[in-house]
C-alpha cells in the first residue's frame, strides 16, 4: 500500500491526518463533516434561519437523519464542483483544438 507521507509531503496533510492517528481522524471526519453540514442544512434550508424552528427539529434528536442529509448534501456538492471542474478543463481542450 502505498504511503500518503513521503518526505516532501506538506504540511497541510500532516495537520488534517497525523501519521499514527490517520484512521482515528479518518473516522472522525466521515462522522462530523456530514453532521455539521446536516445541521447548516437544517438550519439554512428547512427552517430559514428561524431559531424558533431549528430548536424544535433538534428538540426530536434526529441525529441519524442530520447527518444522513449533511453526508447527501456533502456529496451533491462535490458531485457539482467536480463536474464543473470536468467540463471546465473539457471546454478549454475544445476551444484550444
Amino acid at each position: 500500500m502505498k504511503s500518503i507521507y513521503n518526505k516532501d509531503s506538506n504540511t497541510i496533510m500532516e495537520i488534517l491526518l497525523p501519521e499514527k492517528y490517520a484512521k482515528l481522524f479518518l473516522a472522525f471526519y466521515i462522522l462530523i463533516i456530514p453532521f455539521i453540514i446536516g445541521h447548516i442544512f437544517l438550519f439554512t434550508y428547512v427552517s430559514d434561519f428561524n431559531i424558533d424552528i431549528y430548536s424544535a427539529i433538534c428538540a426530536e434528536n434526529n441525529s441519524l437523519l442530520t447527518w444522513c442529509m449533511g453526508y447527501e448534501s456533502f456529496a451533491i456538492a462535490l458531485l457539482l464542483i467536480l463536474s464543473m471542474l470536468f467540463l471546465g478543463k473539457k471546454l478549454s481542450n475544445i476551444q484550444t483544438t
